[in-house]
């Protein structure tokens, strides 16, 4: 996410908490026998008690590491993955580890235009379906109604309402016919 040679120049908006909840199950599944490095460019936690999380994952020895990832190799001797990064310093600092899990950014599903082809909506700018201002779950095609993610970028819980919302405006359509 906001890679903008990559078409995205936005923020997923959840995969910074998804690295935190893994990290956290991990060290709670072991025991707090796994060491866990979180290396991230900054840190988005602006959902509700999402700051309280990462204070909470701080406590239980999540490390974090503010930089830029250069490379990941793997080091033939030791079997380890050999991960390059630039400090803030401005150093190119170089760490082992037995596992790299890489987080990647929330895109549209690669199948979206077609959809809004079929269903005769339109695209934002980010490449999701389409909605009114001020209407998070209406398209400009009367009838048709976006749930979930088809939007834009939501966690489980938000796209839940959406997905309830987007059902009740299609009952209200179904009854008043």
């Amino acid at each position: 996410s906001r890679d903008i040679q990559n078409n995205a120049d936005f923020c997923s908006g959840i995969c910074c908490m998804i690295a935190l909840k893994e990290a956290v199950l991990a060290k709670d599944i072991s025991l707090n026998e796994i060491d866990t490095t979180i290396f991230y460019m900054d840190m988005r936690t602006f959902g509700k008690s999402f700051q309280q999380y990462h204070d909470a994952a701080q406590n239980k020895a999540v490390a974090f590491v503010r930089c830029k990832i250069h490379s990941l190799s793997h080091d033939n001797e030791t079997g380890n993955l050999v991960l390059r990064y630039m400090a803030p310093s401005g150093e190119l600092q170089r760490e082992q580890f037995d596992m790299v899990v890489l987080s990647t950014g929330q895109r549209p599903g690669h199948q979206m235009s077609e959809l809004s082809k079929v269903c005769d909506t339109g695209l934002n700018p980010w490449g999701f379906m389409k909605t009114l201002p001020f209407f998070s779950t209406s398209t400009e095609n009367p009838g048709v109604f976006v749930g979930g993610s088809a939007s834009g970028l939501k966690d489980i819980t938000e796209s839940v309402i959406h997905a309830s919302a987007a059902g009740l405006n299609a009952s209200q359509v179904i009854i008043s016919k």
